[in-house]
């Protein structure tokens, strides 16, 4: 079975997926914000990080996600849209980056991000949502569902409208110590502000829409 788990930014994916990939060896992880900025300027965020250039960040993040996939037996897909704190352009066609990869292979299974709090999770989990792919299945933001889990309510009162019934289906099944050791690949990031493992040892919940 074909599996592809779409992830908003090089580390979604395996926060909030991790066990259930750890689980279904031969994923393909396709990250959406995995662009590499111009070189010359740092965000704050980034020289928090460590980094001199936001350009040196993301080729090291991407290095990290190319680690973490391998531990977890997947296969990454790195798309070049820029992460909004980069580039804040509301007319970024997620859904195109999105749909390539759709059409460029068949996929059995496609598990996408519920939407939760950052505007680049609503983004890539509007645009797949649109696409209407067969056997989606949508899995909750960590550590947004943790940090601010009325959000998760509130996300499923939007779908509603929109004519979307979700039920759940399932928790991610893979060993969550493996996991954790993925998530670790992520060094450039990982145990930093919410991203500790008081959020993120917990049970991966998904979606069926």
């Amino acid at each position: 079975m074909s599996v592809l788990v779409i992830s908003t930014h090089l580390d979604d994916g395996i926060l909030s997926a991790g066990q259930f990939i750890a689980g279904h060896p031969s994923v393909t992880l396709l990250t959406v914000f995995a662009g590499i900025p111009d070189d010359g300027f740092v965000t704050d965020y980034d020289k928090s990080c460590g980094f001199e250039t936001s350009k040196f960040a993301m080729q090291a993040r991407r290095n990290e996600d190319r680690e973490a996939t391998a531990m977890l037996n997947a296969t990454y897909i790195h798309a070049n849209l820029l992460d909004s704190q980069y580039e804040n352009d509301r007319n970024r066609d997620v859904e195109k980056a999105i749909d390539w990869i759709l059409n460029d292979e068949h996929y059995d299974f496609i598990v996408a991000p519920l939407g939760l709090r950052h505007p680049d999770h609503i983004a890539v989990a509007d645009a797949t949502l649109k696409l209407k792919p067969e056997n989606l299945y949508l899995y909750e933001d960590l550590p947004h569902r943790v940090t601010n889990p009325e959000l998760v309510f509130d996300r499923f009162e939007q779908l509603k409208k929109q004519s979307f019934k979700p039920s759940q289906e399932f928790i991610g099944d893979g060993a969550i110590e493996l996991k954790m050791r993925a998530l670790m690949c992520y060094h450039s990031q990982m145990l930093k502000g919410d991203l500790n493992p008081y959020n993120l040892y917990v049970a991966e919940r998904f979606w069926r829409i």
